[in-house]
């Protein structure tokens, strides 16, 4: 909570709590503990395969669920957004792999994620982002896009925002203090 409570006093308006207990070691109280001290919008971070953990994410607080585009089929997708938007929730749609925009290009959303991390690999090439959204500019030019994963540098966040992305999920190098 206290980490929480600096990030809001440091004027980030969206958190990401990670909620995976088994590899990441999040848990699930996080989210409503925050939500009871601070007025601050939170995207639940985790793997969600099944709508029931949709149902979840609004009993616990969050404003926002992340789906991860390599994990679900197009029709998952589709339907995990409605169920979602049903409930009151926001969804940050995330990928990678250049291979999904088939799957991703029509959803209803205005907003995306494009991870600089393979999740396969776990390798990350921070330019990844601004590769995609260039290469691919007339299936992504109508969302907001979310830059994802390995920014360490406040010079790296800069070179996005003079490319015209300002919008960032950031953890490690927050939680490390290096940015």
């Amino acid at each position: 909570l206290s980490l929480a409570n600096d990030y809001v006093s440091s004027g980030i308006r969206n958190l990401s709590v990670l909620t995976e207990e088994d590899y990441f070691l999040g848990q699930y109280q996080h989210i409503s503990q925050i939500k009871e001290s601070l007025d601050i919008r939170i995207l639940q971070k985790d793997f969600i395969i099944d709508e029931w953990q949709i149902y979840h994410a609004k009993s616990i607080g969050a404003d926002c669920i992340l789906l991860i585009s390599e994990a679900l089929t197009k029709a998952e997708i589709n339907l995990f957004i409605k169920i979602a938007k049903d409930q009151g929730l926001d969804v940050l749609l995330e990928f990678h792999n250049e291979d999904e925009i088939t799957k991703i290009a029509d959803v209803e959303l205005d907003v995306i994620g494009i991870n600089n991390r393979n999740l396969h690999t776990l390798k990350t090439d921070i330019t990844h982002c601004l590769h995609i959204r260039d290469k691919y500019t007339d299936q992504l030019s109508r969302f907001n896009i979310v830059a994802e994963s390995g920014f360490g540098k406040k010079s790296e966040l800069e070179m996005y925002k003079t490319n015209g992305i300002d919008l960032f999920l950031i953890g490690e190098s927050l939680l490390k203090g290096t940015l």
